[in-house]
């Protein structure tokens, strides 16, 4: 995940999202540097309500005895966390994105 993924799946203001993602080659080290701390910071801020919602539903399930509150709870609930992460951040990338990442991997897997 690159911090242009992070750009293009965060709630941001379309014109904003564009601005950000034409300007950021273009960008300093040192902005880029700015840019990337603010949104990675942003993901984490998505992450850490998405994983409290999470577990607010789990413990929800616990007490209707759907759930086990067993020492593997809170992992169980961080890795359907980050499954949901990764789908979110994953469902607007388009085929011809993911077919290019697969022609990525093949040519550094024929390199060797």
């Amino acid at each position: 995940m690159t911090t242009k993924d992070i750009i293009k799946n965060l709630p941001l203001e379309d014109k904003t999202k564009n601005t950000l993602l034409e300007k950021f080659d273009t960008f300093t080290p040192d902005q880029k540097f700015d840019l990337e701390q603010v949104m990675w910071d942003a993901y984490e801020a998505i992450y850490n309500l998405k994983l409290q919602e999470n577990l607010d539903l789990a413990l929800l399930e616990a007490k209707e005895n759907k759930e086990s509150l067993d020492p593997e709870f809170y992992a169980r609930v961080k890795v359907q966390t980050e499954k949901e992460m990764a789908k979110y951040l994953l469902g607007s990338t388009t085929e011809a994105e993911l077919k290019n990442i697969r022609q990525k991997i093949q040519s550094l897997i024929n390199r060797n």
